[in-house]
């Protein structure tokens, strides 16, 4: 199957987890010609396309209404980013937590860790009636593992200098992580995923792993640090702001649900 766009992707992560063919789109700046884009979208022979846009823009979302697309609002993810050359805040941690790097043999861990975690996040995926909660969790925890085998062997099997993943111990078990992917061209850090065993929230670890993490990046001479949750998530975007984190950028997520044999009446 091919997309007639370069912008229109099909993912085949999650059309294999799924069991649909889905197809996800980004614009990160000015929408340009809606018709255009439109009919792009309605020419599409996909079951679910996931198309994010910068917060607020209406034209689009209007003109695949008008072609009478269901168009489901699912999300605004937010963007948070703060100047990495500066240090971090100077807070005590708790002495029996321990912040290293991931090794291959904690894969296992930290996937059961996000599936706990993330089976009761709620992310654009849950707007759509059909998508198996469970699958969902389990998408984040094929991230998190994701994100570790790239950063332990993304070159041929050498460390990927550009990926890394945090995690914190407590009792030699992990209670938290934080996986991150550093662009030197642009001189930015994003910290991807992350997330704190509930049984352990309460007591400094999400902000000791943030700070550490800050304080890393500090000396790679890179320039900013980035990271992004749904907007509903007050309770970590006001940790971030405690850190020096500032609101930079919002996109609303939709969902437009075809018919698998796509929908193309204009």
């Amino acid at each position: 199957m091919t997309t007639p766009s370069s912008w229109l992707l099909k993912s085949g992560h999650d059309s294999r987890r799924f069991g649909m063919d889905i197809f996800r789109g980004m614009i990160s700046h000015q929408v340009g010609d809606p018709s255009h884009l439109a009919g792009e979208i309605s020419r599409l022979k996909a079951d679910l396309v996931v198309l994010r846009l910068p917060a607020g823009e209406v034209s689009l979302p209007i003109e695949l209404a008008r072609r009478r697309l269901m168009l489901i609002h699912a999300d605004t993810l937010v963007y948070y980013e703060r100047n990495a050359r500066l240090p971090a805040r100077q807070l005590p941690g708790n002495p029996s937590d321990l912040i290293q790097e991931a090794v291959a043999a904690d894969q296992p861990e930290i996937e059961e860790l996000a599936k706990i975690v993330f089976r009761q996040y709620r992310s654009h995926y849950h707007a759509h009636p059909k998508l198996d909660p469970e699958a969902i969790a389990a998408g984040y925890a094929e991230w998190a593992s994701s994100c570790i085998s790239e950063s332990l062997n993304g070159n041929g099997g050498q460390p990927h200098i550009d990926r890394k993943t945090w995690v914190v111990r407590n009792d030699r078990k992990i209670i938290a992580f934080a996986t991150c992917m550093n662009d030197e061209v642009d001189g930015s850090v994003e910290i991807l995923l992350n997330a704190v065993d509930p049984r352990h929230s309460g007591r400094g670890v999400y902000g000791s792993l943030l700070r550490h993490t800050v304080d890393f990046y500090r000396q790679c001479n890179l320039e900013r640090i980035r990271i992004s949750t749904q907007v509903w998530n007050y309770t970590v975007q006001r940790a971030w702001v405690r850190e020096g984190f500032l609101l930079t950028q919002a996109y609303d997520t939709y969902h437009l649900h075809l018919d698998s044999h796509g929908i193309a009446s204009e």
